[in-house]
């Protein structure tokens, strides 16, 4: 799959899981991912308000996550209001290198 943006171009053959969503496209050196909101909707009620905080709602069991409108009008998850904490394992950081 090659993603297109302003930025430039974006080919991955790679797939993983994300939980509570399903199979995703994904590419290592990527920041972000992109989901398909009609398989979004199949899996849990969205809202969409256009007149207050113009955002998306994901209704998930026991919590919301909220997609504000940037800028340029794209829609996108804000991780730095969240707490969520992204750990490395000493094993994953191995990966990929040998014992030498």
């Amino acid at each position: 799959m090659t993603v297109y943006t302003n930025g430039g171009s974006l080919t991955t053959t790679r797939k993983g899981t994300l939980e509570g969503y399903g199979k995703v496209w994904y590419h290592p050196d990527a920041i972000t991912n992109i989901l398909c909101m009609s398989n979004v909707k199949k899996l849990y009620r969205v809202t969409f308000d256009s007149e207050g905080v113009d955002r998306f709602t994901i209704h998930k069991p026991g919590r919301q996550v909220n997609f504000d409108c940037s800028e340029k009008g794209l829609y996108y998850h804000d991780f730095d209001n969240c707490n969520i904490t992204l750990v490395n394992t000493v094993q994953e950081n191995r990966q990929g290198y040998t014992n030498r």
